[in-house]
């Protein structure tokens, strides 16, 4: 058995050795500030090679370090690493939130790649890193945009740096109209994911750039949420803009968002769609009352469905009191279950659904965040996000996914995290 003295003596040889052949391994092997420090001096005066693999061991083992003298050196050393080394550890980067990481990477972020950097910006970004993610945007080449992932990655990137950060929607302006025709629209999309009412004038104005595909940018307004009161349809205001345009594309994806939108005061102007010469613009136009309706009132026929509107508009001025009464008392559960087939009057029945929300029954409200998730009220979020405040763990469960229905958002049942993101 060796003495204290030696044993110690073997120790410290053994340490000695393994810094001689790399400093990266001291620090991997110390695993401490001393560990680090020693490691940064090795990097700095030495010509070793550095090992990608431990300078990422030795980021997760070490996370509370400073980010940027781990970027600043990664980036002085980028050439010796491999590109899948250069990547985990900017994403590693990105997880420790600090934004002198956003300083360190401006200057250096051509030695990864554009969609790496999105990916990490989208981590931990908010609208002072969007000159960088615009760039970022505008390098992705042609070939890279034929990529699904690719495209993906950039508009939730984008998007999770809007939602975080509203302020960031009045930069996209002047920038947007150096991306590519692909650039735009992942832009487009990216707004419309965030469910922000800001998304329409950004959209509205991309849709004027000439090299921008109006197909794909109006269509992005398809996926556009918006959870605020007053917002209802605003986004259908800029469908509408091309629902006399001479491409049947466009009329067709016009009916498309306003199908979308779930806005009643469009159904005149779909009514008049089934009069479409194009048959494409006729089948939106159906669709989109379909929708509307709740179910299939009288197929291509405008006569028959200017007959229904005008049904609906007549049943709502007969009974809007007592529905409001109903949902209030001891008929609630049976009101709840007749107003399904009056979803067309979604618009009006809100203020009565909200009502319900409050009703003393567990069991009337989680119908009623049900029937306001079928309905699709994104402006209903903010009272279904109340709702999801109980202990009732069935209103609970409806109203979460209620909430993700209308809003189209992917949040969990965390109701502190809906209430950040709708204010």
């Amino acid at each position: 058995m060796q003495s204290g003295g030696k044993a110690l003596r073997n120790v410290w040889l053994a340490m000695v050795a393994i810094t001689m052949a790399s400093p990266l391994a001291f620090g991997r092997a110390t695993g401490d500030r001393r560990g680090y420090e020693e490691l940064l001096d090795a990097l700095e005066y030495s010509h070793t090679t550095p090992d990608g693999n431990d300078l990422i061991l030795w980021f997760r083992r070490n996370r509370s370090e400073a980010a940027r003298d781990i970027l600043g050196l990664l980036s002085d050393q980028a050439n010796s690493l491999s590109g899948e080394d250069r990547n985990e550890l900017l994403a590693l980067l990105a997880e420790q939130e600090e934004q002198p990481l956003l300083k360190q990477l401006t200057p250096r972020s051509k030695e990864w790649s554009a969609s790496v950097v999105l990916q990490a910006l989208g981590r931990f970004g908010r609208s002072d890193s969007l000159p960088l993610a615009l760039d970022e945007l505008a390098r992705i080449s042609s070939r890279q945009w034929r990529s699904k992932r690719c495209r993906e990655t950039a508009a939730e990137s984008l998007a999770s740096i809007l939602r975080r950060d509203a302020s960031g929607f009045a930069q996209l302006g002047g920038r947007a109209k150096r991306l590519s025709e692909d650039g735009i629209t992942v832009l487009a999309q990216a707004c419309a994911m965030t469910g922000r009412p800001e998304a329409i004038a950004v959209i509205k104005n991309l849709l004027k750039i000439p090299r921008a595909s109006e197909l794909k940018v109006l269509a992005s307004l398809e996926s556009l949420r918006i959870p605020r009161e007053g917002f209802n349809g605003r986004h259908a205001d800029v469908a509408r803009g091309f629902l006399d345009h001479q491409d049947a594309r466009l009329r067709r994806i016009s009916l498309r968002v306003l199908r979308a939108s779930g806005d009643s005061e469009a159904i005149e102007e779909l009514i008049e769609a089934l009069e479409d010469k194009d048959r494409g613009v006729q089948a939106a136009a159906a669709n989109a009352l379909r929708e509307l309706a709740g179910t299939d009132v009288a197929g291509a026929d405008a006569d028959g469905w200017q007959d229904w509107y005008e049904g609906e508009v007549e049943w709502w001025a007969d009974n809007e009191f007592d529905v409001q009464d109903a949902l209030l008392g001891d008929r609630a559960v049976s009101m709840l279950r007749s107003l399904r087939s009056h979803v067309f009057l979604r618009d009006r029945l809100t203020a009565a659904l909200r009502g319900a929300l409050d009703h003393d029954d567990p069991g009337v409200v989680a119908l009623a965040c049900h029937m306001l998730g079928e309905f699709g009220l994104a402006h209903a979020a903010p009272d279904l996000c109340e709702s999801m405040d109980t202990s009732h763990e069935d209103v609970r469960s409806a109203a979460h996914t209620a909430l993700q229905r209308v809003t189209g958002q992917p949040f969990s049942q965390n109701r502190e995290t809906w209430w950040r993101w709708m204010h």
